[in-house]
């Protein structure tokens, strides 16, 4: 919470004077300009319980006049005529804050936009206000429509029968709508998220999901396998696999961002997801799979790429006529990358660089993986001296 005041537009401030007292004062900061609100009240030395008990009247004021010029800012900043009465759009309210929060990527909006479709379908309206969605009763009721609703058309991939949403997909939808009202009672447009008087037994949770990866002989055998030899998508899955790069990262990857240096090809590149630099040489794998560059080109490496839908459904095609029988997905290639490069005794440390995580617990995840792979492997070896196998 500290962190969010530090970045809010109307802080309360204070001012010592020289008699000893301190004034109040509003710094409120819009479109890049600051401006001050003197309040014309003052804390007094406290001398005496009752200097202590006037100062905290004072500051409860004091804050309570902060708080309405925030509300009458962001009403102003979004339209909203009053959010006493609750009457402003909370669909125009999340797409908004979604392309201001998504600085990174679409993924952000993407999810957005699909809230805000279940939401018109669920309420048969294509505005929604406030005082609607934050109710305990809608949203018990778009709970139950997420859990009864069913999908044929997945970005490209069109399924013969209808499925229900995943509970992951439940889940993610419903914290979308949930942060949105949680950002409306901080920035002041609603008084509280009714989300909170919702039994948590009713609100979709989010499941484990174990992380997909190739070992060595699996992503042997998909290379081997002729199938879909001219496919984009097949060698953007192994530049994943010899890079450790998202497909994010992979579809906007430019010539500019090659660059070599002392006989070795590397790549520097700000990460799609998290905007932090990562920076790593090719491998020769890695190499052989770029594209011919055209003189000049100093555009995308990889051209045509498809959806990251068409891409899953691509590689769900690949890995079942090699016989795979995993969930693969196209993150699967930098979780087979990280598994690996461990496995092939590559520093932790290193492989999280490589990663660009910032963190080494994030990295740890696949050590574990590594660890528990090897660990079934042992205990499928025969024990010899097994006196009940005798």
């Amino acid at each position: 919470m500290e962190n969010y005041k530090k970045r809010e537009p109307v802080k309360l401030k204070q001012r010592a004077l020289k008699d000893g007292s301190t004034s109040l004062f509003l710094e409120i900061n819009t479109n890049g300009q600051r401006r001050y609100e003197w309040l014309k009240l003052y804390l007094v030395v406290e001398n005496t319980k009752a200097d202590k008990k006037a100062n905290i009247q004072t500051l409860e004021l004091a804050e309570a006049i902060r708080a309405k010029r925030l509300v009458e800012l962001r009403n102003n900043k979004y339209g909203f005529s009053s959010f006493d009465n609750g009457k402003g759009d909370i669909l125009s309210y999340m797409r908004n804050r979604a392309k201001r929060i998504s600085k990174h990527g679409t993924s952000t909006i993407c999810r957005t936009e699909d809230v805000i479709k279940y939401l018109k379908k669920y309420s048969g309206h294509d505005t929604l206000s406030f005082d609607i969605v934050n109710n305990k009763s809608f949203l018990e009721g778009f709970i139950m429509y997420l859990n009864r609703h069913k999908i044929k058309v997945c970005g490209r991939v069109v399924w013969r029968k209808p499925r229900p949403l995943t509970e992951n997909s439940k889940f993610t939808y419903f914290t979308v709508l949930d942060s949105a009202l949680n950002s409306a009672v901080r920035e002041g447009i609603i008084p509280n998220n009714e989300s909170v008087r919702i039994d948590r037994s009713l609100k979709p949770k989010r499941t484990k999901v174990e992380k997909c990866y190739l070992t060595k002989e699996e992503l042997q055998a998909m290379i081997d396998i002729p199938y879909g030899r001219n496919n984009i998508t097949r060698t953007l899955f192994l530049f994943g696999c010899a890079t450790g790069l998202r497909f994010s990262d992979i579809v906007s990857l430019r010539w500019s961002d090659l660059i070599e240096t002392n006989g070795r090809i590397y790549f520097s590149k700000k990460q799609i997801k998290t905007d932090n630099l990562v920076s790593a040489p090719l491998s020769a794998m890695a190499i052989r799979l770029l594209p011919k560059r055209r003189e000049g080109d100093n555009g995308f490496v990889f051209k045509k790429t498809p959806s990251p839908m068409s891409a899953n459904a691509f590689l769900k095609r690949w890995a079942k006529h090699v016989g795979i029988n995993k969930n693969i997905t196209f993150h699967c290639s930098r979780h087979s990358f990280a598994t690996l490069a461990i496995n092939s005794g590559v520093d932790l440390y290193v492989v999280s660089k490589l990663l660009g995580h910032t963190n080494i617990q994030t990295t740890q995840v696949y050590a574990k993986i590594v660890d528990e792979s090897k660990n079934k492997a042992i205990d499928l070896l025969p024990d010899f001296l097994d006196d009940n196998k005798k």
